[in-house]
């Protein structure tokens, strides 16, 4: 995934600690590979742990965009993965409803 100046990488090298990130993820079904991302290259559990910040993550899962069985399967196994993981190192996960507005 290629990233834009200011997305993770870069608002997580900036502040050392007692910041707080709030990151609403809300992109259609492109969700799933930025949070896989994020879990691989551990810059949020590490900006939340070793740097002493707490980190708020709202995500908006988009499963209905996806009409495969197995997809969607797939994709439930992987919220379940980054809400356990995610959490284990501090960051604060919550889903937001697609019908929240």
């Amino acid at each position: 995934i290629e990233q834009p100046p200011g997305t993770q990488t870069s608002i997580t090298t900036k502040i050392d600690s007692g910041g707080h990130l709030i990151l609403k993820i809300d992109i259609e079904g492109g969700e799933y590979s930025v949070l896989k991302e994020a879990l691989e290259s551990k810059l949020l559990c590490d900006y939340a742990t070793k740097r002493g910040n707490r980190v708020d993550l709202v995500v908006e899962f988009h499963k209905w965009v996806i009409e495969d069985k197995k997809q969607k399967e797939e994709f439930a196994r992987l919220e379940r993965i980054f809400y356990r993981e995610l959490s284990s190192c501090g960051v604060h996960l919550t889903k937001m409803d697609t019908n929240w507005h």
